[in-house]
């Protein structure tokens, strides 16, 4: 029987990322190819009960290899969080758009659920370029809007076709939205979608009505907190958990003067 490789490996880990006696072998493979202290950080962080000395040695681990373990993908992304569940791979990061598209192989390669936070392009040609690239084949992406209002109609209908695949969205659009066109199209390429998390432009009832006619297969729906009881007992049906952010507020955009009213 040939010796097992670490692409049959990864293959493995990214069907099942949880298997731990799978994530175990992979740890004994890494020991074998010179990666020991990874290997340890996978040992370690599987073990059922960890004592102190254990505990201090993979917050050790973690802290010092954390960067060396992004490998080729370090050039391209600012943050990252390991994931707990699939220890010695990533569960999330934060890329430039532009960024992104350039080492997006490498960036895909670090875990089995990532999930890629993709900051505000600085031109439309970065848009385009990025909806040419299998974003499906990611677990998931986020967009998180902050002043800046870049999450429009134009940027949703532009990627929505790449992300037929995805496993989870994060589509937090703070500002006004002047309809409702982008997040339909992205509704029409989701059908995979099983975790997704919502904040909405200042059309809010449409957005969720076309959610509730969608039936994607949601196990998990994160929205704000101001939806209203009637609604919430309509998206109760829509995913297996329905969960409302505290301490959102909600405050409807005047599109005649461009200020926000409670």
């Amino acid at each position: 029987m040939p010796p097992t490789t670490e692409q049959q490996l990864r293959q493995q880990i990214w069907s099942d990322p949880t298997d731990r006696q799978l994530l175990s072998v992979y740890a004994d493979w890494l020991a074998t190819t010179g990666d020991k202290a990874r290997a340890e950080f996978v040992q370690l962080s599987l073990l059922p009960k960890r004592t102190s000395e254990q505990a201090k040695r993979l917050t050790a681990l973690r802290n010092k290899h954390r960067g060396a373990w992004l490998g080729a993908a370090r050039p391209f992304i600012y943050t990252w969080e390991e994931d707990e569940d699939t220890p010695g791979f990533v569960r999330r990061c934060q890329c430039q758009m532009a960024k992104l598209t350039t080492g997006f192989e490498q960036v895909r390669g670090l875990g089995p659920r990532l999930v890629v936070s993709v900051t505000a392009p600085k031109a439309k040609r970065e848009t385009i370029a990025l909806s040419k690239l299998p974003l499906g084949t990611l677990w998931g992406l986020a967009f998180y809007e902050a002043d800046a209002q870049w999450i429009t109609d134009e940027l949703m209908t532009t990627l929505a076709p790449a992300m037929h695949g995805l496993r989870e969205l994060v589509l937090h659009a703070e500002a006004a939205r002047a309809s409702d066109r982008g997040f339909a199209t992205i509704l029409d390429h989701i059908a995979s979608v099983e975790h997704l998390d919502l904040t909405i432009g200042w059309n809010p009832e449409r957005w969720l009505e076309l959610l509730i006619d969608r039936q994607l297969p949601l196990k998990t729906l994160s929205l704000p907190g101001w939806i209203k009881a009637p609604m919430r007992r309509r998206l109760a049906k829509v995913a297996t958990q329905v969960t409302y952010r505290s301490g959102e507020g909600y405050h409807r955009y005047d599109r005649e003067t461009g200020y926000y009213t409670s």
